[in-house]
C-alpha cells in the first residue's frame, strides 16, 4: 500500500515537472519572429517581436514602412498588410497622421502613402529646434473615432533630421513676379503681379517664390502696367479670388468682385486710377484644411476719361447704368495668376529663407531665428573683427600712456626723496662741525 501511494505521487510530481516545462518553452521557444527578430513574453503566455529595421508586421514578415525625409516633402508608404494582420479595417479614413485632421493616407496598390511637408509644421508635425539641426517627429496612427471613443493604433514612427545649412526651404529668395502679355482695343499691354508682406510696397517686404504665410497674416497684391501709356489708361481689378488650383478652379474664395472689396477683410487701397492697383486682405484656411493657395485677379486696361464710371467701385445705381459692353470688357481684360502659396496655423516655426527674411525685416527674434543656408553662425563677423582690432589699438595705447605717466611719477618722487635725504645730511654735517656754546 505504501509503495503504490509512493509511486503515484512520483507520477505526479513528473507529471507537474513536465507541465511546467512545457509551460516555460512556450512561447518563443517556437521561434515565431522572421528575418532575426526577437521574441519577447508576455505575461499570459503571449509573446510579440522586436523587429529589424528593414521589417515590420507581428512575426517581421513584411516589408518595413518606407520614410524619405526628402527636401521638401516627407514621404511615408506603408505596406496594407501591416493594418490587415492587426484585424484593423482597410480604409484611408482611419489612417492619418496623428492629432491631425484632414491629413489622411492616399490609397495605392497595396499601400497606404502620407506626404508633409518639409518647410513647416503642418499635419500635427513636431519641429524639435537642436544645437545644429531640426528635427522632425509625427507618427501615423490607425484609429476609427466614434462619438464617444477612440483607439489609436501606431504605425509607424517618423524621424527626419535636417542641418540648418540644410535646404529645407519654403522658396528660394525670387520675387514673385508674374508677368502677362495681353492684347487690348488700346495696343498691346504687360501687367505684373507682385505680393507683399504689408501696405509699404517695397522690394524689402515682397514676398519670395511659393512663400509660407500664416492665417491671419496680411497679405498685400499690387497689380501694375510695365508699358509707358498715356495718363487716360488705367489699370483696374475687375475681379480677383483664391483658388486650391492653380488654373483657378476647385474651392474658390472671392477676394474683389466688381471692382471692390468683397471679402471682409479686403482694403482697397488704389483702383482704376493710374498705372498701379493695390488691395490687401487678411490670409485664410479652407474649410477642407487644404493648405494650397493660388491668387488669380482679371484686370482691364481702363479708358478713364471716357469711362470713369467703369474704372473704378461704383455703388449698386452706378454700376447699372456703367455704359461699358462686357464685349469690351472680355477684350479688354486678363488674368494674372500667382501662388503655390502654403497656408500654415499662426505660430508655425518657418525655417530657412522665409525665417531670414522674418528676421531681417524684424519680424522675428533673432535668437530664435533658424540660420540661412551659407550663414555663418557669427553675425556679420567681419564688422565683429574689425571692431575688436580697433578696441586692441585703444587698449594698447592707453597702457602705453599709462606705463609713461607712471614712469614719471615714480621718477619724481625718486627725485624729491633724494633731495630730501642731502638737505637731511647737510643738517646732521653742521650739526656735528658746530661745537655747542658753553653754559
Amino acid at each position: 500500500m505504501g509503495n503504490r501511494l509512493k509511486r503515484k505521487l512520483v507520477i505526479s510530481f513528473v507529471s507537474f515537472l513536465i507541465g511546467v516545462t512545457t509551460t516555460c518553452a512556450a512561447p518563443c521557444d517556437d521561434i515565431p519572429c522572421r528575418n532575426e527578430g526577437e521574441c519577447v513574453a508576455t505575461e499570459g503566455g503571449g509573446y510579440y517581436c522586436i523587429c529589424p529595421s528593414n521589417f515590420a508586421g507581428i512575426h517581421c514578415t513584411l516589408p518595413a514602412p518606407e520614410v524619405q525625409c526628402g527636401e521638401e516633402n516627407i514621404e511615408i508608404t506603408l505596406d496594407k498588410r501591416i493594418v490587415a494582420e492587426q484585424g484593423l479595417e482597410d480604409d484611408v479614413r482611419y489612417v492619418y497622421f496623428k492629432g491631425a485632421t484632414g491629413c489622411n493616407a492616399d490609397d495605392r496598390v497595396g499601400s497606404y502613402h502620407l506626404s508633409v511637408s518639409a518647410t513647416v509644421g503642418e499635419c500635427g508635425l513636431q519641429v524639435i529646434e537642436m544645437e545644429n539641426s531640426y528635427m522632425f517627429k509625427q507618427q501615423v496612427v490607425w484609429n476609427m473615432v466614434t462619438s464617444t471613443v477612440e483607439r489609436p493604433t501606431v504605425l509607424v514612427d517618423i524621424t527626419c533630421n535636417y542641418s540648418k545649412s540644410y535646404s529645407v526651404l519654403a522658396g528660394p529668395l525670387i520675387p514673385t513676379v508674374n508677368k502677362v502679355d495681353f492684347q487690348t482695343s488700346y495696343g498691346v499691354f504687360t501687367v505684373q503681379m507682385q505680393l507683399y508682406r504689408n501696405q509699404r510696397f517695397s522690394p524689402d517686404y515682397m514676398y519670395s517664390r511659393q512663400p509660407v504665410i500664416t492665417i491671419e497674416h496680411e497679405v498685400c497684391i499690387e497689380q501694375s502696367l510695365i508699358n509707358v501709356m498715356p495718363s487716360h489708361l488705367v489699370l483696374t481689378m475687375l475681379r480677383c479670388w483664391a483658388s486650391t488650383m492653380s488654373d483657378g478652379t476647385g474651392e474658390n474664395h472671392e477676394l474683389v468682385a466688381e471692382k471692390c472689396a468683397s471679402d471682409p477683410t479686403a482694403i482697397m487701397l488704389s483702383n482704376g486710377i493710374n498705372d498701379t492697383a493695390r488691395f490687401c486682405f487678411t490670409m485664410f484656411k479652407w474649410r477642407q484644411s487644404m493648405s494650397s493657395v493660388y491668387l488669380h485677379c482679371l484686370v482691364n486696361v481702363c479708358n478713364v476719361t471716357a469711362y470713369p464710371e467703369f474704372c473704378q467701385c461704383q455703388s449698386e445705381r452706378k454700376k447699372r447704368s456703367a455704359p461699358m459692353t462686357s464685349e469690351r470688357q472680355r477684350r479688354d481684360s486678363t488674368v494674372v495668376s500667382t501662388g503655390l502659396i502654403r497656408v500654415v496655423p499662426k505660430g508655425t516655426v518657418i525655417l530657412a529663407d522665409e525665417a531670414a527674411i522674418n528676421r531681417r525685416l524684424g519680424l522675428l527674434p533673432t535668437e530664435e531665428a533658424p540660420l540661412s543656408p551659407g550663414s555663418n553662425a557669427v553675425n556679420g563677423g567681419d564688422s565683429n573683427s574689425t571692431v575688436l582690432i580697433a578696441v586692441g589699438v585703444v587698449l594698447v595705447t592707453a597702457l602705453i600712456v599709462l606705463g609713461v605717466v607712471v614712469s614719471v611719477y615714480v621718477s619724481h618722487r625718486r627725485s624729491n626723496v633724494i633731495k630730501k635725504q642731502k638737505k637731511r645730511r647737510a643738517v646732521n654735517d653742521f650739526n656735528r662741525r658746530t661745537p655747542l656754546p658753553m653754559a
